[in-house]
């Protein structure tokens, strides 16, 4: 009879858990912390793809926006490592989603997203869009960049050799595929006074 009942607690305790994470609120802290880690890992492209239309709109090409991103990192090579996002809260409204947050640069409070004025998110309700295929000259360009951060100037970022060689790989491997451009049903990051395109 234990057993039985542990079990059944366990499998109550997994449902609650798979309920919780795919709640609203945890998506949109996920697609935060997807963001985030994107940023620091230098993909500004993938973090360009989590943008509504609106804001995508408003940020440019996703080249103009990697290439504003990259100019920070440039500049600021710390930059990401001393960001920190405190005191997150998300509340949802239907397909929209108001999210609040305290953001500290090295300590020091640089942004806040209030309820007054707060970093909107909405989800995608119409059909699937995907994209064109990536032209077989845009993912040469993709791996022409890749190499040049590798060399010594003011654009590099050199990558170990393993690290190297998984970006080269995720871009051939990407460019093979559809992308999908907006996803029924997922979180995006829409255009409001907290979307600042890299600059």
């Amino acid at each position: 009879m234990i057993p039985l009942l542990v079990l059944l607690a366990l499998i109550g305790g997994l449902v609650l858990l798979v309920v919780a994470r795919s709640s609203p609120q945890q998506q949109i802290r996920r697609l935060i912390d997807r963001q985030i880690k994107l940023a620091v890992a230098g993909r500004y492209g993938k973090l360009h793809a989590t943008l509504t239309p609106k804001a995508k709109a408003a940020c440019g090409s996703p080249h103009d926006f990697a290439g504003e991103l990259q100019r920070l990192a440039v500049s600021e090579p710390d930059f990401w490592y001393l960001v920190d996002i405190r005191n997150i809260n998300v509340k949802v409204e239907g397909n929209r989603a108001l999210v609040t947050y305290t953001v500290t640069y090295n300590g020091r409070v640089v942004e806040r997203a209030t309820l007054q004025d707060p970093d909107l998110y909405i989800r995608w309700t119409q059909p699937t869009v995907l994209g064109p295929k990536p032209s077989k000259a845009s993912i040469a360009a993709q791996v022409a960049a890749l190499d040049r951060q590798q060399k010594p100037g003011p654009l590099a970022n050199p990558l170990p050799p393993k690290q190297y060689k998984a970006a080269r790989d995720r871009i051939i491997r990407e460019g093979k595929r559809q992308p999908v451009l907006w996803k029924k049903g997922q979180w995006y990051d829409e255009f409001d006074s907290h979307v600042h395109c890299g600059t």
